[in-house]
């Protein structure tokens, strides 16, 4: 269960020290008990005054249950539901992060239930901490009504497990993977109900996808669809033992390199609707970063002499470990010209007062080589790769290096 600093239930029939602006506390369509705030498009709910300065994660969670009842529609329409969360620190906006709920046809009348999970890292160790929920919703060619309903809102110390992995992408690979849950973190549940929400704000790019599996159901989010592009919710109807793995889905066109980190959480509830369990993934994607690729031609040595040089790139991987090979391909020439010639790659820490080890490609072997793998590398740290080559050819070699990296 985790540490739970703040919890607003509503049951004891008043606001608990939220101010409602528009909303009221309503009895008829409580998503537990017997109360839950009801809030429609324009409305607000806030509190203020929260002491968030011994707190090291705050991690934000809520219940919300929206509701649509269309008036009239023409064909294809359909309504959206959002939610904006701001952290204030006194009267400072911190941080501001909508999340899209749902979107479903403006011709029907229907409901969904979700658990939103927000990262409040910004504001950790702050006290006078204000935040204020804001429902939205856009209406595409149809008019009705769109209700908010809300609920056991909580602020947690920290997730009951927090894992840090990393996803590597290259433009137009299509790439899935799955992180397995540790034996001593994924039993025990006995539970019956879950969800899974992005805890950051909005996904960097499009075509991404986390998909948490237990041993009776999977529920994913998605870029892709709409009603599930941030926050989803379910209930399989039998009994939850184990969480098993997150699966990450990604096929990427965005033409750079890019490094970004979202937080993906995973929460279960009882049947009473109490929170269970949170588990938190930090994913730190790197998009089109895999292998920094450089030519080096040596056109000024005359043929039959030594060419020699190296070249340090600077590295910082995110995830637990990795590990480097190193990849040589002759473009221009052939590997017979070559009389003694190889390829080095060092790994340093950033002052260079640490090797971590190194690892060559003899370039008299074949046209193109790759060595075997460094293993256990340090993340999370400054790193320095060096190449160094050392060549003497009896014509013009033109040669490709770049680093294979895998992150675990």
């Amino acid at each position: 269960m985790p540490n739970i600093v703040y919890l607003w239930d509503f049951e004891t029939g008043d606001v608990q020290g939220w101010v409602l602006e528009g909303a009221n506390l309503d009895g008829s369509g409580a998503l537990q008990g017997t109360y839950s705030l009801l809030l429609y498009k324009g409305n607000t709910a806030s509190i203020s005054g929260l002491d968030l300065s011994t707190v090291i994660k705050p991690i934000l969670a809520f219940l919300i249950k929206g509701r649509y009842t269309y008036s009239s529609a023409v064909i294809g329409s359909y309504v959206e539901h959002f939610i904006t969360i701001e952290i204030y620190e006194g009267d400072t906006l911190v941080e501001s992060i909508t999340l899209k709920t749902y979107q479903a046809s403006g011709e029907n009348n229907w409901f969904y239930i979700r658990v939103v999970v927000v990262d409040l890292s910004a504001i950790a160790g702050k006290s006078n901490v204000k935040i204020v929920l804001k429902p939205n919703s856009i209406h595409h060619d149809c008019t009705g009504v769109s209700r908010f309903y809300i609920d056991m809102i909580a602020i947690f110390d920290g997730a009951d497990y927090e894992y840090d992995t990393g996803m590597v992408v290259s433009d137009n690979e299509d790439k899935t993977i799955e992180i397995d849950i540790p034996d001593l973190d994924l039993s025990g549940l006995n539970t019956d109900r879950f969800g899974i929400s992005l805890a950051t704000p909005d996904w960097y790019t499009s075509t991404l996808e986390a998909i948490a599996i237990t041993d009776q159901a999977s529920i994913n989010i998605s870029t892709d669809t709409p009603s599930i592009k941030n926050v989803n919710y379910s209930a399989p109807g039998t009994t939850i033992l184990q969480f098993q793995k997150l699966r990450l889905h990604a096929k990427v066109s965005i033409g750079s390199y890019i490094g970004v980190t979202e937080k993906i959480a995973v929460i279960f509830l009882d049947p009473s609707w109490n929170y269970v369990r949170l588990y938190m993934f930090n994913v730190h994607y790197t998009f089109n970063g895999i292998s920094p690729r450089f030519v080096s031609s040596v056109s000024t040595t005359t043929y039959g002499s030594t060419a020699s040089g190296y070249k340090d790139i600077n590295a910082k991987i995110h995830g637990n470990n990795f590990d480097i090979a190193l990849k040589v391909k002759i473009i221009y020439g052939d590997y017979t010209v070559i009389n003694t010639g190889s390829i080095k790659l060092e790994v340093y820490s950033s002052d260079l007062s640490t090797k971590y080890g190194e690892l060559s490609v003899d370039l008299t072997i074949g046209n193109e080589q790759t060595s075997s793998y460094l293993t256990g590398l340090p993340c999370g740290t400054d790193l320095i790769l060096r190449i160094t080559w050392n060549i003497n050819a009896n014509a013009r070699v033109v040669i490709l290096v770049y680093p294979l990296v895998k992150i675990y």
